[in-house]
């Protein structure tokens, strides 16, 4: 914040001179103005829980260790489980993901916590997500959950080309959806008929 200041001011110094040299004195008391009531807004005040929440989770979360071979919903108290969704809500991907294998395995009711997961997660930008998300899209079908499938099997690529598995994945499912186009399709208006 000191930098951006200290940088606008200098910015307005040579603009304030320019003024000055021109005989203009209004363009030198403005800029001076705000910046000396930007500066005291910022020294002077609090930040808030809020505030300071959002910049413990700004930098890189530390994710609980978990054993694999246990379900997640026994290792994880209410609390972690809450600082997961904050993380994941504000960009990690990681925790997205170990949350949607937190719900699913806590029950199976909680399958929309687990979509909800899943879609934060690829919008994250985990490729693991987007492909969970692009298959769940492919079995509801429909012409907008096809077009969102590609999509998602797409962005799943470019999210990690280097992941020889995932690709080869990927790309068969964006083979076999487009060979089966119409089948995907109908399968959305069949569901919506029952």
């Amino acid at each position: 914040m000191i930098r951006g200041t200290s940088l606008t001011f200098r910015r307005m110094s040579a603009i304030q001179l320019r003024a000055l040299r021109a005989g203009k004195p209004s363009l030198i008391l403005g800029p001076i103005l705000l910046i000396v009531l930007g500066v005291a807004a910022c020294g002077n005040s609090q930040p808030s829980d809020a505030t300071r929440d959002v910049r413990d989770v700004r930098s890189k979360p530390a994710l609980p260790s978990l054993d694999p071979n246990r379900p997640a919903a026994s290792q994880l108290s209410r609390g972690q489980v809450e600082g997961l969704k904050r993380q994941a809500l504000s960009g990690d991907p990681e925790s997205a993901i170990l949350l949607r294998r937190y719900f699913a395995e806590l029950s199976p009711m909680n399958r929309a916590e687990v979509e909800r997961w899943t879609q934060v997660a690829a919008e994250n930008g985990s490729s693991v997500g987007a492909s969970i998300l692009a298959a769940s899209l492919g079995d509801l079908g429909g012409e907008e959950n096809c077009l969102r499938k590609k999509f998602w099997l797409e962005r799943a690529i470019q999210l990690n080309p280097n992941d020889a598995a995932l690709v080869a994945t990927a790309t068969i499912n964006l083979s076999v959806l487009a060979e089966n186009w119409d089948g995907c399709v109908a399968r959305g208006k069949s569901a919506a008929e029952h």
